[in-house]
């Protein structure tokens, strides 16, 4: 971590916040630009720590960056990996920036670094395609991996390639992601922090994670006189960001508290965090259909899970039938 955190550091900006995306000398408007296409997108699964040579950051093209720490409190998680074991690693708070589309979008990923085996990603969003309007305030929301899919708001030109990219994937569909609305956390559940040790036997991961955020750091979000990467420049480190649950399930009405995320800096914007550091997208469904007896086994307590099966097929069935309509993308 020493090092990506050095190069952000390092190329901070020092004379005033950036405004016009470098995308734009290129491209003069986002339908105009690569991400629209499917053999584009489908890099973001093979990301390592940075963003290849030459690669453009369309979305989210601005950001700030703070080290973290994601403490999981003790006897809170039945989960697996990262879920039990916590870990530390970089947070970036950013606006999706939609343009003509939507007003204010915050948008957060998050990488665990872990020792010799690639780091894992969490991306999260509040209502994408949506974003708050002018509200800058980036705590007003949680954040989750789950896109609801209920929600409207405007179709965004790359929603069509994302979905494309999903196809593009090795494996077989039980291996890929269910939809552009699921960001699954199967990979995270699968590796302990921080010395990246492969999980010894069941893997059990969660469907949901939300980050819930702490009412005490939010601001006045209609007051946008001052840029949210200053505001966040002001958050002292050792401050709670976010209290963090999790569903076991689809559909669970049920949110597990398992911890909560700490800074262990503060927020930085910088050259390098907008232009290469990069957070892979997870590529492996949330729990793979074979696995579903295993963890009900798991968790034979809870009485609700002998209709567990039934509630997940019918979930992914749904899934597949909204998923080549849905108006909204999950990719940074």
């Amino acid at each position: 971590m020493d090092i990506l955190w050095s190069q952000v550091e390092s190329s901070a900006y020092r004379e005033g916040l950036p405004k016009v995306p470098p995308w734009r000398a290129s491209y003069s408007t986002i339908e105009c630009s690569p991400i629209v296409n499917a053999s584009f997108d489908v890099v973001v699964f093979d990301y390592g720590d940075e963003m290849p040579p030459g690669r453009l950051r369309i979305l989210s093209p601005f950001g700030s960056v703070a080290k973290v720490q994601l403490e999981i409190f003790p006897n809170s998680s039945h989960y697996t990996g990262v879920f039990k074991s916590g870990g530390t690693g970089l947070v970036r708070l950013s606006d999706q920036q939609y343009e003509s589309y939507v007003a204010f979008n915050p948008s957060f990923t998050m990488k665990i670094l872990l020792d010799g085996v690639p780091s894992v990603n969490f991306h999260g969003m509040f209502r994408p395609n949506v974003g708050q309007d002018n509200d800058t305030n980036v705590f007003k929301n949680p954040m989750s991996n789950i896109v609801s899919l209920t929600l409207g708001g405007p179709k965004t030109p790359n929603g069509k390639g994302f979905r494309g990219s999903l196809l593009l994937l090795p494996g077989k569909p039980n291996d890929q992601p269910e939809s552009i609305a699921n960001m699954g956390l199967y990979e995270h559940a699968s590796v302990t922090a921080p010395a990246g040790t492969p999980v010894n036997g069941q893997v059990v991961a969660p469907f949901q994670i939300t980050f819930r955020p702490n009412p005490d750091i939010t601001w006045n979000g209609s007051d946008t006189t001052i840029d949210y990467r200053q505001r966040l420049s002001l958050i002292p480190p050792n401050t709670v960001l976010y209290t963090v649950t999790v569903t076991r399930r689809p559909n669970s009405t049920e949110h597990d508290f398992i911890g909560q995320l700490i800074t262990r800096s503060h927020f930085v914007a910088s050259k390098y965090g907008d232009e290469k550091l990069a957070f892979r997208h997870a590529s492996k469904r949330w729990q793979p259909p074979q696995n579903f007896t295993t963890v009900l086994s798991r968790n034979a307590g809870d009485k609700r899970d002998q209709h567990f099966q039934t509630i997940l097929i019918f979930s992914f069935c749904a899934i597949a039938i909204v998923q080549l309509s849905l108006p909204v993308q999950f990719r940074h």
